[in-house]
């Protein structure tokens, strides 16, 4: 396109334009055109990110009320499994009373059992060491 101008611009070393308005014109044309097909492909993609995200936020919000009404319901079954033992004990009366304390002293028991076991053997190690070291 434009041989005439093409020789010309080469001849006058660039003086006169290698490429006239029209031809500059149309390379604008399709840059513009170009670009605005890439801004409609974004725009559409940006439209369906939007949705995708509308659509999670949904989920969420339904997840976070299942998840009060599970806890709400858990709350609920606890209580009344609280008050069906109050209930369970109170018929057992003192047997139970009595049971359960003769496990609590018999946990302390064993407990004081370990350490006077434990101050024991630390006692017999500090009185070996103290043997092996005169000797």
């Amino acid at each position: 396109m434009g041989a005439i101008r093409k020789a010309l611009s080469i001849t006058t070393l660039g003086v006169v334009n290698w490429r006239s308005k029209s031809e500059l014109l149309e390379i604008e044309r399709a840059a513009l055109d170009e670009t605005s097909e890439k801004l409609a492909e974004q725009q559409a993609k940006a439209e369906r990110l939007g949705r995708r995200a509308r659509k999670a936020e949904k989920r969420a919000r339904k997840a976070e009320l299942n998840e009060l009404k599970t806890a709400r319901s858990a709350r609920r079954r606890r209580r009344f499994l609280r008050r069906k033992q109050k209930v369970a004990l109170a018929a057992k009366g003192a047997t139970a009373d009595a049971s359960a304390a003769a496990s609590a002293q018999s946990r302390r028991a064993r407990r004081k059992l370990r350490r006077a076991e434990k101050k024991a053997r630390s006692q017999v190690d500090a009185v070996t060491d103290a043997v092996h070291d005169l000797a």
